[in-house]
């Protein structure tokens, strides 16, 4: 049994403005010299979604004065009770915003694999 590849994409006919097919054109293929532009653009896209999220962690990293692993061990382990007591008197909505800093990580994770995909293809 032969499993025939699959290409990915979405094909969709676009025009291109006078002004950019001349530059482009100069490049050689205009079809190369399209997708490389859209892949620039992707991760101009990409580094701006990477640059929110580093600067919505900092902010909860600076906020909770250490690091998210830090703070997931301080709250999980057992050995410091009177950390979460400190924790709910000072910070009472700690966990909304332990949730939003972790979703934030995530994010991030998922922008760095979609650049690490768009640098490897």
């Amino acid at each position: 049994m032969s499993v025939s590849p699959v290409t990915s994409g979405i094909k969709c006919q676009v025009t291109i403005p006078d002004k950019y097919q001349e530059i482009l054109q100069i490049a050689g293929d205009l079809q190369v010299a399209v997708g490389n532009a859209i892949r620039r653009y992707a991760l101009e896209l990409a580094s701006e979604q990477i640059e929110e999220c580093e600067k919505e962690i900092t902010h909860f990293q600076n906020k909770c004065g250490c690091s998210y692993e830090t703070f997931l061990e301080d709250i999980t382990n057992g050995d410091n009770p009177e950390f979460l007591d400190n924790l709910n008197h000072r910070y009472p909505t700690w966990e909304v915003d332990f949730n939003v800093w972790e979703t934030y990580l995530e994010e991030l994770q998922r922008w760095n694999n979609r650049v690490r995909k768009l640098l490897t293809d």
